[in-house]
């Protein structure tokens, strides 16, 4: 039976995949950090903020990992 081997190749095309997701829905949050801040809804904005920058966290670690594979 043949494996299919895992190469860096591989590995840094599913983390610039997965990184457009990230990219993907931390726009949704920026939208959502913006309309409530139009809204007056400072609250709001605060926590669409804490969201999206966990989401940034996550995309810095991926984007280092890249670079090291790269």
């Amino acid at each position: 039976m043949e494996k299919e081997q895992f190469t860096n190749h591989n590995l840094i095309a599913m983390m610039r995949w997965d990184c457009q997701r990230q990219v993907d829905a931390a726009e949704i949050r920026l939208s959502r950090v913006i309309d409530c801040l139009s809204d007056d809804n400072h609250l709001g904005a605060l926590d669409a903020f804490r969201a999206l920058d966990e989401d940034m966290a996550r995309l810095s670690v991926f984007l280092m990992r890249m670079a090291k594979l790269s």
